[in-house]
Parts: C-alpha cells; sequence; structure tokens
C-alpha cells in the first residue's frame, strides 16, 4: 500500500474569511433544503385548511343555520309563504348571509317548478314552469 506524499508545497494558506463563506453557504443551502422540505408543505396544508374553512362557513353556516341545498330545495316553499316561522327565519338568515342563494332565489322569484308547488299546494298540475302568481293562487284556494 503506497502513501500518497505531499510536499508543503501543495498546500496554500486560505484567504482571510474564505473558509467562513463556505460556512456560510452550507448553511444558506441546509436552510433552503429545510424550508422546501419541511416548511412549504406545511404552509399549503395550512392555506388548504384556510380555504376548506371559509368554504365550509360560507356554504353549511353555523350551527342551526341551514346549508346551501336545503335553502334551495325549500325555495318554492320559501316563495310561496308556505313553511314555518322558523323554517322562513332560518332561510332568511341564510340568504342575508349567502350571495350564491340569494342570487339563485332572485333569478327563480318569478318561477317556480310546478311540483314544487304541488308538495305544497296539494294540486295536481301537469309538470310546467308556472308564475308566481300561479303559485299565489294555489296556496290560497286550499
Amino acid at each position: 500500500m503506497t502513501t500518497p506524499t505531499h510536499s508543503p508545497d501543495e498546500w496554500q494558506p486560505c484567504a482571510p474569511g474564505q473558509i467562513s463563506d463556505v460556512v456560510r453557504r452550507l448553511k444558506t443551502a441546509h436552510r433552503r433544503r429545510v424550508l422546501r422540505q419541511v416548511v412549504v408543505p406545511v404552509a399549503v396544508v395550512l392555506v388548504a385548511a384556510v380555504v376548506a374553512g371559509s368554504y365550509m362557513a360560507s356554504h353549511i353556516g353555523p350551527r342551526g343555520s341551514l346549508a346551501c341545498n336545503d335553502v334551495r330545495s325549500y325555495l318554492a316553499q320559501y316563495q310561496a309563504g308556505n313553511l314555518s316561522a322558523d323554517l322562513m327565519g332560518r332561510i332568511e338568515a341564510h340568504l342575508s348571509q349567502c350571495p350564491d342563494c340569494s342570487d339563485h332565489a332572485e333569478k327563480h322569484h318569478g318561477q317556480v317548478d310546478a311540483p314544487a308547488v304541488d308538495a305544497v299546494a296539494g294540486h295536481d298540475v301537469p309538470p310546467r314552469t308556472i308564475a308566481w302568481t300561479d303559485v299565489r293562487r294555489h296556496s290560497h284556494a286550499r
């Protein structure tokens, strides 16, 4: 086995601050690696949780309130005024807080599906779209 021989002339002294620069670069590279491996995924999960939470809060609402799909299913009966005062109040509260459902209610205020009116008014009406005045007439005819 041979041992490498180095002459003292091969080694040169480092310039002042050269070793500390290398150490600083290695520490910076290590910090960046940690950021990529740990901090960025945690931040992504936190952002996703905040987005999901805000979506849930706007579409499900606090305890005792109605979800958007519930409000839309009751919309014909709500517009006809054929719901309990408690349910009417909960729907009104939801509509005041939810722009999507409020827009949906405004778009469909003049027209309601006949099957929904049949369920409310108890009349046999052929499936068609009827005007809001027809809803009033059917609900008062009972």
